[in-house]
């Protein structure tokens, strides 16, 4: 009986869906661990090894199914390395031991070297091609590189079957673990044994199929392992999540393997080669992909995980519709109701606890409860009903709210509908339910009552805060003065009461006449320390940001690294500033609010931008005024305060956006003060001074200020008149 080459080349197909779908589904829940990665790195060369003996059959040109040959002969040298490290990564703890590595890198490089011949090399071509195969074979050529591919192939299975037998012998007494390494040491075996077939039939050219399906099978039993004993797979993945990827990767091969079916069939039958199947199927499943999923879930939490399914679906509700409410009343009717959804119960009461009696804030059902319930004993646990309970007769179960010795309130259940009593799941459920509502009756208590005392705070804040006031400026001179007379060889009417700033040029400041050079003290930076004060200083009134600053002054640190410079650097700047600050919070010249820090602006005394705006609106004022001597002596002192752009050689700070929005400005204007010094020289026959302004106002201007450039020409055409 001849069979079809797909029959010869299926387990090829089915080992490549089921190598992706689990080492997939592992990577994706546990990246981070290494069993997990090395897992997946082996099973991706698996997916790729059966890939490339199956897809040649797909194809009709003989070209391509040449370059699938040479990558299946590159997977042939580098899949058997890659299971090594797999076993040796699944026989160590730790690491690998430096022998074990060594011999992984020399079958690596092997590997390697002969992949790059499989991909690059002439190779030789099996006559008589097989049925299995009908663009035929390729083979690395006779003699030692056929020795060595062979040798490549079989030799990293064997040491990987030597290294599973020490790893069984040598395993500890626990039951579990030795269960596992027998799982591992069958899979193994079984795995290695469909390889050594897989090379022997392929010299022999003999069908494929019984060595892939014992390959297969090896894949079969290592998912078994994952499944029941979650081997590979780190204690916070969940059993159950695996068992649904698992499921997943059967339902998947067996709609992958249907379409492929089907497509055949109507390529055969209707002789249309366009894959129209594929696409229809592709758009129904994308439609009912997510109600289908959840559905399949539901059916197998039903059918295997009934107790999980009862709580995962309970706390799902919950989640998902408690923490969407408000008020304390709307989270507990949100609770209950999901409670007696999820439990089948006919009504339910939350009551709370109060000096007048228990007070009904939430009822499920039809029948309510009375508004106040008075004098009413409450249980100190969860208590079935056995007579008609008074204050409200629905109830079949009693369930307290208390946190530690403090009773809340009570959660009332009624019947179920079946008319069930409840079971010992059920009230084990309520019971940590109710510990959780009473979490919150707690918490919504608390935050009302802070919220009382924050207002209250908030009115003697407002009262006091003008003695605070008055009490910090006082405390402020006294603070001045002190310093003052201990700093000798300074004229204390020359000591101002806070900081000079300089920024016009390069940057300086001031403090009590002297001028700062180590911005960030011992403990930071200085170019970090003064950049941090430029940006604050810059955006008085606007406030600082954390990111703001870490963006411009640590762009290229990690963002955990970034945080921790700018607390260090603030702190330093901080103690610079203010010598005598003990605690950062206590800081009266850098605060902090509303999530930003501000330079407090009463800091600064004098500050020579300021200054330099001031001369140079009076002195333009006065020009157009007419009075020329006023506005000369307002505009040369402009210009003598100019002694550069805006922030000129600050570090950090002077190459941001923020430095160079204020710099133009500031440039403009003077500009401006040089075109209209230059004027007045003009009109008072002062040709040389006239000149110079017009150049600074030249060399100043982005665009070569053509105002500028024209007085200069026309002073420079009459320069001997003016001079005469």
């Amino acid at each position: 009986m001849i069979m079809s080459p797909i029959v010869h080349r299926t387990p090829d197909f089915l080992l490549a869906v089921v190598s992706c779908w689990i080492g997939l589904s592992l990577l994706v829940r546990a990246p981070r661990d290494r069993d997990a990665r090395v897992f997946a790195w082996f099973t991706l060369n698996l997916a790729l090894y059966g890939l490339t003996a199956f897809l040649p059959l797909l194809t009709e040109s003989p070209d391509v199914a040449r370059v699938m040959m040479r990558l299946q002969l590159v997977e042939t040298v580098i899949a058997p390395p890659v299971f090594l490290h797999f076993i040796m990564t699944l026989t160590s703890h730790v690491r690998i031991p430096n022998g074990q590595r060594v011999m992984l890198g020399i079958f690596y490089g092997i590997g390697v070297a002969m992949a790059l011949y499989a991909l690059f090399g002439d190779l030789q071509a099996v006559p008589n091609s097989p049925a299995w195969s009908p663009h035929g074979e390729l083979r690395f050529p006779d003699g030692w590189l056929w020795w060595a591919w062979n040798v490549q192939r079989v030799l990293p299975l064997v040491a990987a079957i030597g290294l599973m037998w020490r790893a069984y012998r040598r395993t500890p007494g626990d039951e579990q673990e030795k269960k596992l390494q027998r799982i591992f040491a069958l899979t193994a075996l079984v795995g290695v044994v469909g390889a050594i077939l897989a090379t022997v039939n392929r010299n022999l050219l003999v069908s494929p199929l019984l060595p892939r399906t014992i390959i297969l099978i090896a894949m079969i039993v290592l998912a078994y392992a994952v499944l029941n004993h979650r081997a590979l797979l780190p204690e916070r993945v969940a059993r159950r999540t695996f068992f649904y990827s698992l499921i997943g990767s059967a339902i998947t091969t067996i709609y992958v393997g249907l379409l492929l079916l089907f497509e055949w069939v109507i390529q055969t039958w209707l002789l249309i080669s366009a894959p129209l199947l594929t696409i229809f199927s592709l758009v129904v499943l994308v439609a009912v992909l997510g109600p289908l999923r959840e559905w399949f879930r539901d059916q197998l939490d039903r059918r295997f995980f009934r107790r999980e399914f009862s709580y995962g679906r309970l706390l799902r509700s919950l989640s998902d519709d408690l923490f969407e409410r408000g008020s304390l009343d709307d989270q507990l009717q949100a609770a209950l109701s999901s409670i007696c959804r999820t439990l089948e119960v006919q009504s339910g009461m939350v009551a709370l606890l109060t000096p007048e009696g228990l007070i009904p804030r939430a009822a499920y059902g039809q029948e309510k409860p009375q508004p106040i319930l008075h004098d009413v004993m409450l249980p100190t646990e969860p208590s079935h009903v056995e007579e008609t309970w008074t204050p409200w007769q629905s109830a079949q179960l009693l369930l307290p709210l208390r946190r530690g010795d403090e009773s809340l309130g009570l959660l009332a259940l009624g019947p179920h509908y079946s008319s069930l009593p409840f079971n010992a799941t059920e009230r084990a459920l309520l019971d940590h339910l109710g510990n959780y509502l009473a979490l919150a009756i707690t918490y919504e208590r608390a935050r009302e009552e802070q919220q009382s005392a924050i207002a209250s705070l908030a009115e003697q804040r407002r009262a006091l805060q003008a003695q605070q006031e008055q009490l910090a400026q006082q405390a402020a001179d006294a603070a001045l003065q002190t310093e003052q007379s201990s700093l000798p060889g300074i004229e204390n009417e020359t000591l101002t009461n806070g900081l000079r700033v300089y920024a016009l040029g390069p940057l300086r400041v001031e403090r009590y006449g002297q001028a700062i050079t180590r911005w960030g003290g011992n403990k930071a930076g200085t170019y970090q320390a003064e950049a941090l004060f430029a940006f604050l200083f810059d955006r008085r009134g606007k406030g600082v940001t954390k990111d703001e600053a870490a963006e411009v002054i640590w762009p290229d640190l990690e963002i955990s690294k970034a945080d921790a410079a700018f607390h260090r650097t603030l702190a330093a700047l901080r103690r610079t500033l203010e010598p005598d600050l003990r605690r950062g919070n206590e800081s009266r010249t850098i605060l902090y609010h509303h999530e930003r820090y501000w330079l407090e602006p009463l800091s600064i005394d004098w500050y020579d931008a300021e200054q330099f705006i001031a001369a140079a609106e009076q002195g333009v004022s006065l020009y157009h005024q007419g009075d020329q001597q006023g506005a000369l002596a307002a505009l040369e002192r402009a210009s003598g305060l100019y002694r550069g752009d805006y922030m000129d050689d600050c570090p950090f700070f002077g190459d941001s956006v923020y430095a160079e929005d204020q710099r133009s400005l500031l440039r403009a204007r003077y500009v401006e003060v040089q075109l209209t010094l230059g004027a007045l020289y003009e009109a008072l026959g002062r040709a040389g001074e006239a000149i110079t302004a017009y150049r600074y106002a030249s060399v100043a201007s982005p665009d070569g200020c053509p105002p500028a450039s024209a007085g200069l020409g026309r002073l420079q055409a009459g320069g001997e008149t003016l001079n005469t």
